[in-house]
């Protein structure tokens, strides 16, 4: 028997948003392989199961209401998991969860054999500065910019990434534009999910401790998370007024 070929691309599934139960999403998994590619054998589809299951994952949970879609993007380590914490919940603590759990939802899982965690949150970050950009898209509910620095495998990570977005543009255009239309968007270049270059990571932590001491002397309490959090949080702020523009 021939041993099964695990295909280069990246491996993306498209399905149903809800809690499966026992050996369903497995099942769902399976099916929504075979559909897009009939010429898979049964153990290239095992071993393509492994990495969706078993492997780091990016994911993006997405709402279509009166032509403009709602979207959430994440990452993890166990998509099956992760899944029941936010409809289980998350929705139970959280507006926008309860919000985009409620009517027909889906949800895109994406991996690939070399995901590892700061890959991942890579490839999550990337989508967030994209999705911003598509008109498409009324809002990303994702709450926080997360860029990595350097790891091991960052130099395959432009490749990866423009190859999954190339497949998922050719599922489903609307959602996902053409590469070059999204970079050449004046949203995009101002977003605030870019990373920051060396120089703007000094600056912005020399900011922080000048503030921290001034803080301190004033009695306060230590205020470096928040006053980080902050800053993101700025930088989001200023993005979306530029959006409404």
């Amino acid at each position: 028997m021939m041993k099964a070929i695990v295909p280069p691309k990246s491996i993306i599934v498209d399905l149903p948003y809800k809690v499966f139960k026992d050996n369903e999403l497995e099942h769902s998994i399976s099916e929504n392989l075979k559909y897009k590619r009939s010429d898979l054998d049964n153990q290239t589809i095992q071993v393509l199961k492994h990495y969706l299951l078993k492997f780091p994952t990016v994911y993006i949970v997405h709402k279509k209401e009166y032509e403009k879609y709602t979207v959430y993007v994440g990452e993890t380590n166990d998509i099956e998991a992760r899944t029941k914490q936010h409809l289980n919940t998350d929705t139970k603590v959280r507006d926008d969860w309860e919000k985009l759990s409620e009517g027909e939802v889906k949800q895109y899982i994406i991996a690939n054999k070399h995901f590892n965690k700061s890959l991942t949150l890579d490839v999550e970050n990337r989508f967030m500065q994209y999705l911003l950009s598509v008109d498409s898209i009324d809002k990303v509910n994702n709450r926080r910019p997360n860029p990595q620095g350097e790891y091991y495998t960052e130099e395959e990570f432009e490749r990866i990434f423009s190859e999954i977005w190339v497949q998922l543009h050719d599922t489903d255009p609307v959602l996902f534009p053409e590469e070059g239309i999204i970079r050449d968007s004046a949203l995009f270049k101002a977003s605030p999910f870019h990373k920051l270059t060396s120089e703007q990571e000094n600056i912005e932590r020399k900011v922080i401790d000048i503030v921290n001491k001034i803080l301190k002397s004033k009695n306060k309490c230590d205020s470096k998370g928040v006053f980080s959090k902050g800053l993101k949080e700025n930088r989001l702020k200023a993005f979306k007024r530029e959006h409404k523009k």
